[in-house]
């Protein structure tokens, strides 16, 4: 073990514990970017019983993304913890002139190591300064986006893309079900009466009940614990459209989720999800007609850089959180 192994053991402990974001803190991506992901913060203020196992999960699914995409910057800055160290140790050496013959007495003479060990606590506050950790992450980021590195990381972007589709689609279509399923008496006889209604939008005949005899005989006739599920049917929440469309057939008045499932980005995300799993996070045609963005060039990489991405994932956490919360509001005012 070397000389630099044994240095300020406490006070490094320290720095990592004040490098530590906490729960108050907004995570955040490469370049110090924030990343709007749901905390417990948010999942407090869901009152609900029934809602707080997919509050859950959707919290969970936030961290989840959020772990992910600061792997790389962590993986780096431990691989470059070594170096960071020998380089702050050289510089106390030279500034407290102990470089030389006497920096082998280090851990054995004690004037000599208080010397350096004042010194590097000196460094190693000054380097929590924001202009030294912003050139430290700039070096981080000059080896994340080497040629041999830069295609690892963007597969890393555009997976958390994809996760964040697939985190609202989920939370749409289970909050969706949980919410009929446990008000059969008002929501799910209103969005049943919706389908009936409009039976030519949901490719039903007029004639053709919206509730099947089998659906009844496989539940015994009692289909209220699974009467979200069986209705979702009617509906395709793999799609922004579909997905508005049930919420509309829910909550017909409300404007705040109708507001939220318009945001631009959240299409823009649905397009990004559609291109990325189809086909391989390259421009084409429909991929420019979905989006908007006419000037990507057919055949090349989608723009992945992170502040698209976070405006990406944001989009579909903070029109999840918008449902949670008109959901939780209904359920508050409309008790059992």
């Amino acid at each position: 073990m070397g000389l630099v192994d044994n240095l300020m053991t406490n006070e490094e402990q320290t720095r990592s514990e004040r490098a530590t974001p906490s729960d108050e803190e907004p995570r955040s991506i490469f370049c110090n970017i924030p990343l709007p992901i749901p905390t417990t913060r948010f999942a407090e203020k869901i009152k609900s019983p029934e809602l707080i196992p997919i509050v859950r999960a959707f919290v969970q699914n936030g961290d989840n993304i959020g772990d992910l995409l600061a792997m790389p910057l962590t993986i780096m800055t431990a691989g470059l913890r070594d170096s960071f160290k020998n380089l702050d140790f050289i510089r106390a050496a030279t500034i407290t002139d102990t470089f030389g013959p006497d920096l082998d007495k280090y851990g054995l003479d004690p004037d000599i190591t208080n010397k350096i060990n004042d010194e590097m606590s000196r460094i190693w506050n000054e380097e929590t300064e924001p202009k030294f950790i912003a050139a430290r992450r700039k070096l981080t980021m000059s080896v994340l986006y080497m040629p041999s590195l830069s295609g690892g990381v963007r597969v890393l972007l555009l997976s958390c893309v994809v996760t964040a589709w697939t985190t609202f689609e989920s939370l749409a279509s289970d909050l969706w079900v949980q919410l009929v399923s446990s008000r059969t008496a008002t929501l799910g006889r209103q969005v049943a009466s919706h389908v009936a209604k409009n039976s030519r939008d949901y490719g039903r005949d007029k004639s053709e009940p919206v509730v099947h005899l089998r659906d009844l005989s496989r539940h015994d006739f009692d289909i209220r614990p699974c009467l979200g599920e069986i209705l979702a049917a009617k509906f395709d929440f793999t799609k922004l459209s579909g997905i508005r469309r049930a919420y509309q057939a829910l909550f017909p008045n409300d404007t705040q989720i109708r507001d939220a499932l318009k945001v631009k980005d959240l299409q823009l995300l649905q397009g990004y999800r559609h291109s990325i799993v189809h086909k391989g996070g390259i421009v084409d045609d429909r991929f420019r007609e979905t989006t908007g963005l006419t000037g990507c060039i057919k055949g090349q990489f989608i723009p992945q850089q992170e502040d698209i991405v976070v405006r990406l994932i944001g989009s579909a956490f903070h029109a999840g959180e918008q449902l949670l919360l008109s959901a939780d509001l209904w359920l508050s005012e409309h008790p059992l």
